[in-house]
């Protein structure tokens, strides 16, 4: 699907499911159930470790004219969208590639920063800091991009490495856990919880992180008590929190 963008089959589920962001789209009504299942596979849905596929795929960029600037995976490891996202939701040209904005000028102040908008300080502080990141990015005319596999040697896809991946990350949950957790008699959001926690899959900062939802500079407790935030730190060993657990279980 990332590849052969142009062929006839691409184009078929394009017209049947849509596509977003260069890719095709993941959620709609007209979804078939094969579809949805496939989504979820590729998202970690049962498996337990997050956006495995999204997270081991990375691109090359050389000359920029297949990459999409906001919506790729490219630049050292982040999704502009998704790191920058208030100036992607201001952005006017949000489907531009990355040849397209770098022939504009992306430097601080050039022709390339349209927004819907007159920014407010913080976000130009935002601007300044993307600007920052693009600095040492040189494009390469005449090579075309393509996407890396970062689980193989190779570059390249390759089943061996995803089940080799999946089989060391996956942390199983024993049967005795299970049965504690899936009780008829206790309300469905405590056994959802309850199932998270254990697989080590809830919010917490080193999660969000890890995720690349946060960066790393806010990886410290939100109880102010200068701690990385983990599930063990929070449920465990957190002054802070600890009172807060120790009132609810009285």
């Amino acid at each position: 699907m990332r590849v052969e963008v142009r062929s006839l089959w691409y184009r078929v589920l394009v017209a049947r499911y849509g596509e977003v962001g260069g890719c095709l789209a993941k959620e709609g009504k007209a979804n078939s159930v094969s579809w949805n299942n496939l989504i979820n596979i590729k998202s970690g849905v049962g498996v337990g470790v997050g956006r495995w596929f999204d997270d081991h795929l990375g691109r090359k960029i050389d000359d920029g004219t297949e990459t999409l600037f906001w919506w790729d995976l490219w630049l050292d490891g982040m999704i502009l969208k998704r790191n920058f996202s208030r100036l992607f939701h201001l952005a006017v040209n949000k489907m531009a590639t990355v040849a397209e904005m770098f022939s504009l000028g992306w430097g601080e102040g050039g022709e390339v920063w349209k927004w819907q908008r007159r920014l407010l300080a913080w976000e130009e502080d935002q601007v300044r800091e993307c600007c920052v990141i693009l600095t040492n990015v040189v494009l390469q005319p005449n090579t075309r991009d393509r996407w890396l596999w970062h689980l193989h040697s190779s570059h390249k896809y390759n089943v061996t490495s995803v089940y080799n991946y999946l089989l060391s990350s996956v942390n199983l949950v024993t049967a005795d856990h299970t049965k504690t957790i899936w009780n008829n008699e206790v309300p469905l959001k405590v056994n959802l919880f309850s199932w998270l926690l254990l697989r080590n899959r809830l919010p917490t900062m080193d999660n969000l992180i890890r995720r690349r939802i946060l960066h790393l500079n806010t990886q410290l407790c939100a109880g102010g008590c200068s701690k990385m935030e983990d599930v063990d730190h929070l449920f465990l060993s957190c002054n802070f929190f600890g009172k807060i657990w120790f009132c609810i279980y009285n």
